[in-house]
């Protein structure tokens, strides 16, 4: 999907490099800092335990590829554009045939971890400026049924500069299904019986909300993004829907649940165990 995007861009956008010298060709042309990004995710959270690589430089980008190319794996380099979590907005579509059927949009309040991570916190609102450049990228890449584009307000002009293209559906298309459009109902609707979705009015104003992510995010960056109680609440009070709270079907949310505790415990364990490896290796040695 990113190769496709990258190939679809009309003006420089995130590079796809093939060798060190595409590196450091696009190292030249950018600032610093910016991220060096997996083609496929989740291979490259398997080897490294992360889902990007922020560098400094351009050492740090020639050894964050090196690294992946090592591994078999490609990567994306991205130039980071400044402004705050709220910058950052989703436009969903379902596209058929080069014309977009349904069309939706949120913006980004929270994100896990901050400013770089994936939202923990959204709420729908009408974007209209993203919906023509979204439009233009699905078309140019050719592209049908569901995605959600990522795009992000550039602190430094106000324009809105895309992030990538997923073409498959996320944890926050919740938000969209909880605002009136269920966008994977009528992708079954229209693949398996054949009935071709139209576009519909949606909510706005309404709050996603990661619950486990957004009380662990917060307590460990409260001094960080200096949120006053007020607007820590704010979206628990208004209408929302949660990721993956249901009181119809608590089962994925103590699944959830169940694995922070284990990664507690294990993270515990093994802080625990560091010392203690640490001091007979300083015995062995003396």
């Amino acid at each position: 999907m990113r190769w496709r995007t990258q190939s679809a861009c009309r003006r420089p956008g995130p590079s796809c490099p093939r060798s060190v010298e595409d590196v450091e060709r696009y190292g030249k042309t950018i600032e610093f800092p910016c991220l060096v990004k997996p083609c496929q995710s989740h291979l490259f959270y398997d080897q490294f335990k992360r889902k990007m690589v922020r560098v400094e430089n351009l050492d740090e980008m020639l050894v964050a590829y090196r690294q992946a190319a090592d591994a078999g794996l490609d990567v994306m380099l991205q130039e980071i554009i400044p402004g705050d979590d709220t910058h950052g907005v989703n436009y969903n579509a379902y596209v058929w045939e080069g014309q977009p059927l349904v069309e939706f949009t949120a913006e980004k309040v929270r994100n896990a971890p901050p400013w770089l991570g994936s939202p923990r916190v959204a709420i729908s609102k009408a974007i209209p400026e993203v919906i023509e450049p979204g439009r233009a990228i699905l078309n140019a890449m050719g592209f049908y049924g569901y995605s959600c584009s990522e795009f992000k307000r550039d602190a430094r002009d106000g324009v809105y500069k895309l992030m990538e293209v997923n073409g498959r559906h996320n944890l926050s298309s919740l938000l969209a299904v909880r605002c009136g459009v269920n966008f994977p109902w009528l992708q079954y609707q229209h693949l398996v019986h054949g009935e071709t979705p139209s576009a519909r009015a949606a909510d706005t104003g309404v709050y996603w909300i990661d619950f486990t992510r957004d009380v662990g995010y917060s307590a460990m960056y409260w001094r960080k993004e200096r949120y006053t109680l007020r607007q820590y609440l704010r979206p628990y009070l208004r209408p929302h829907v949660f990721a993956i709270w249901d009181r119809k079907d608590p089962r994925p949310f103590l699944r959830r649940c169940s694995h922070l505790v284990r990664v507690a415990f294990r993270s515990a364990f093994t802080a625990l165990r560091g010392p203690r490896a640490k001091d007979r290796v300083v015995r062995q040695a003396s």
